[in-house]
C-alpha cells in the first residue's frame, strides 16, 4: 500500500462498496507522482501464505491476513525496504 497526499478530487469514494471490499476502499483518479507518496505499508513476510491464498479467495486466510499488522516505512526508507524484501 502507497500513501499519497492527493487533492480531493482526485478521489472517488464508492457509493456502494462491495461485499468484498474495505470501507476505506477508494479510487484515485490521476497519477500520483512519486513525491507525493508519503508512505508505504507492506504485510511482514509470515503472512506471504495468507496473502496468496486470500487472493485466491480462502475467506480464512483474508481474515488472517487481514488481522495482521502492516510494516510501515517513510518513503525515504524506499531503499531499507527493498533490502528486506531481498530485491
Amino acid at each position: 500500500v502507497a500513501a499519497a497526499d492527493v487533492a480531493a478530487d482526485a478521489v472517488e469514494v464508492p457509493d456502494r462498496p462491495g461485499p468484498d471490499q474495505l470501507p476505506s476502499a477508494v479510487r484515485v483518479t490521476t497519477t500520483v507522482p512519486w513525491p507525493d507518496v508519503v508512505s508505504l505499508h507492506v504485510d511482514e513476510a509470515d503472512a506471504a501464505e495468507d496473502v496468496a491464498a486470500a487472493s485466491g479467495g480462502d475467506a480464512a486466510a483474508l481474515e488472517r491476513a487481514a488481522d495482521r499488522d502492516l510494516l510501515w516505512y517513510d518513503v525515504v526508507e524506499l531503499a531499507d525496504l527493498r533490502a528486506d524484501l531481498g530485491l
